[in-house]
């Protein structure tokens, strides 16, 4: 019963050199196939970082070039609002995630994205303002002086 519960190797190893060398030639392929995989992994570390960084450029480009045509002449100013990491490009490369933030702003800011509101007072009007630019300065404070007077 011992022999059936221990292993018997009934193969007599003839030439242990081939053996050795058989050995060092599977480490060197290892070693190889090993190396390989590295470069193949820090390739393509380098290729993603690249990917992002142009990602990351193309949706900023697109994301200006949105507010531009949404009459923005600032776009700066509304970015800083814009969290650009939940902006994403779908299969199109048209912005994903964007309206939604956009709107929000709207909802916050509407003075930006209305021309009205964003003129804001008699500018576009067509009424004429206090401002008679016909008259110096010193007429326009002394008219204030006498109004005061009066």
């Amino acid at each position: 019963m011992e022999e059936n519960n221990e292993l018997h190797v009934d193969a007599e190893i003839r030439d242990p050199k081939a053996v050795l060398d058989a050995l060092d030639r599977a480490k060197a392929e290892a070693k190889k196939s090993r190396l390989e995989k590295e470069d193949l992994e820090a390739q393509m570390s380098y290729i993603n970082a690249n990917l992002n960084s142009l990602k990351s450029s193309l949706i900023n480009q697109k994301v200006q070039a949105q507010l531009k045509d949404m009459g923005i002449a600032n776009s700066d100013r509304i970015l800083k609002y814009v969290t650009l990491t939940d902006v994403d490009l779908d299969e199109n490369l048209e912005l994903k995630g964007f309206g939604d933030q956009v709107d929000q702003i709207k909802a916050d800011f509407p003075e930006l994205f209305d021309p009205k509101l964003r003129v804001a007072g008699l500018a576009d009007s067509g009424v004429n303002s206090a401002v008679d630019t016909n008259v110096s300065a010193t007429e326009m404070q002394a008219r204030s002086i006498l109004k005061k007077i009066s």
